[in-house]
């Protein structure tokens, strides 16, 4: 049986919270910060999940909705898409912060953002 994609990154992140609440010891250099309170954009797991980002973008053509209102990649793989709302004061940010969370998105595997209230700004 295949695994969904995502599975593997849902596994590492319930693995990781289960070693936290156990209080595993570690050398904090060795694990990436998981705590949102302690770092800027941290790490959404132990293990990266950018290896499930196909790339480069558009190497299985466009993407267009099948008869079957599922969506498809021209090469007839399926779309599937991974993602994050962005919204109202987190889309205005300087352009280190927005690569730094770009980057952070990216290592929690997300293929889809949405920018909400991207028209809002006065």
């Amino acid at each position: 049986m295949e695994r969904a994609p995502g599975l593997s990154c849902l596994i590492a992140i319930a693995a990781t919270l289960m070693a936290q609440q156990s209080g595993s010891p570690g050398p904090a250099e060795t694990f990436p910060i998981l705590d949102p309170n302690r770092a800027e954009f941290p790490a959404a797991s132990l293990h990266p999940c950018d290896d499930h980002l196909a790339s480069p973008a558009g190497r299985r053509g466009f993407l267009f909705a099948g008869t079957d209102g599922h969506f498809y990649f021209q090469d007839g793989t399926a779309g599937r898409f991974w993602g994050v709302n962005v919204a109202k004061d987190s889309v205005f940010q300087p352009r280190r912060v927005i690569d730094a969370a770009i980057d952070a998105i990216a290592r929690a595997g997300f293929n889809l953002v949405r920018l909400h209230h991207l028209d809002d700004e006065q």
